[in-house]
């Protein structure tokens, strides 16, 4: 007696699984995104106010006292931390921007390509690009 091939389990359709939640469920996600950027977008800019204070003061309070290997040291410390703490900043408002302005329609505002060129409205609605667009 010969055995019978294996069966392959089923699965779902690949559609379905790329198909998102209902239209309801996605406005309230959609609600709940822009509150949590929103948090954190307040959190952000809230630790780097709370950073730059403290760490001036602490620069300010070594230079009184003449350590200047410390304020050096605090300088450092500023540079190396600042950056990311920014960064995130605008990472999280550019995304709250991003949804806010597109999200009633569910659309995203035209963004530039991979090479950072601008893009024109009119180009996209099929009419040729201004000469100032070009230049």
């Amino acid at each position: 007696m010969t055995d019978p091939e294996p069966k392959e389990p089923e699965s779902p359709p690949p559609s379905a699984a790329l198909e998102g939640p209902p239209a309801a469920a996605a406005g309230s996600a959609d609600d709940q995104s822009t509150a949590g950027l929103r948090r954190s977008a307040f959190r952000a800019s809230l630790g780097l106010g709370i950073y730059t204070l403290v760490a001036l003061g602490l620069l300010a309070w070594s230079l009184w006292r003449g350590r200047f290997s410390d304020a050096a040291l605090l300088l450092m410390a500023m540079l190396v931390a600042l950056p990311p703490i920014v960064s995130y900043r605008t990472q999280v408002l550019r995304r709250l921007r991003t949804i806010t302005s597109g999200g009633d329609r569910g659309e995203r505002p035209p963004t530039g390509g991979v090479t950072g060129e601008r893009i024109d409205s009119g180009a996209q609605g099929g009419a040729p690009p201004s000469p100032s667009a070009e230049a």
